[in-house]
């Protein structure tokens, strides 16, 4: 089986779990059933041939009539000691400043891994390690050029995961503070790129990342729209776009000035936008 076909189902419960068919959803091929005592089945409970179930309590595993495990399925059970404490991440960090890094404040995690994705989606870093205090350095960021990129971090505990796959800023900081796109009246008079064969229409704006494109005339034509940051880093694309409104969803982006870009053809418009 595919790794990308695999469905993963984790349910954390409290002291004591009685474990009927509905804590394994049909669609999901691996199933993890903790709780700090004990785990009883009760009904029928029915693992099927690509199924997988484990089931992990700190004193006692009963399994009643009416459990049955499917030959080509794999059932796990395990008593151990271990504490329920979810993983808590203080706040998602969106922006990385260049030397002092990506910081998490975590609490409840032993360790964490991490991956950096270019806006093109060409992993540029992946790493991992030991939690021993906070903040935790997830990626010093040494090296990368100021933009945008993709992180997915995961933090661990020996029972627990926590996950994010988001956007994030790489910046030039001041004293670990984030150095952002001044809103000054020079920027917001720089000059914008017209066409006499289109036009287009961004509303509203200002905004906070979610925004309509509309075309002013009908148009038969395909198009592609391309975001800038302020400092003409490429921040998202759509490409072969035929409606005449889109909307436009980005509320992850940094408040600043943002150029949209829209090219039919050999032809292109672009327009400011502000993100607040």
């Amino acid at each position: 089986m595919k790794q990308s076909n695999i469905i993963v189902s984790f349910r954390t419960t409290g002291d004591n779990t009685v474990l009927t068919s509905s804590y394994i959803p049909a669609s999901a091929t691996i199933s993890d059933v903790i709780a700090k005592q004990n785990i009883i089945t009760s009904g029928s409970v029915n693992l099927g041939d690509d199924k997988t179930l484990t089931l992990r309590a700190g004193n006692s595993i009963t399994l009643s009539s009416g459990f049955h495990a499917q030959a080509g399925s794999t059932f796990n059970a395990e008593i151990k000691e271990f504490d329920c404490t979810p993983i808590e991440v203080e706040a998602w960090t969106s922006v990385a400043c260049i030397g002092s890094g990506l910081k998490f404040n975590v609490a409840n995690a032993t360790n964490y891994s991490v991956r950096i994705y270019s806006i093109s989606g060409s992993l540029i870093y992946s790493g991992s390690g030991s939690i021993t205090g906070n903040p935790v350095i997830v990626w010093s960021a040494l090296g990368a050029p100021i933009g945008y990129y993709t992180a997915v971090i995961n933090f661990f505990s020996p029972h627990s995961k926590i996950s994010n796959s988001y956007n994030i800023l790489v910046q030039s900081c001041a004293n670990n503070v984030p150095i952002m796109p001044s809103l000054s009246e020079e920027l917001l008079a720089t000059q914008e790129i017209t066409s006499n064969k289109f036009d287009f229409i961004l509303s509203p704006n200002p905004n906070d990342g979610n925004f309509i494109l509309q075309l002013a005339t009908e148009n038969s034509e395909p198009y592609s729209i391309y975001i800038f940051n302020s400092f003409g880093i490429l921040v998202s694309k759509i490409e072969h776009c035929n409606g005449r409104q889109i909307q436009i969803n980005h509320s992850g982006l940094i408040r600043g000035i943002y150029y949209i870009k829209l090219t039919m053809g050999i032809d292109s418009v672009i327009k400011k936008i502000i993100i607040q």
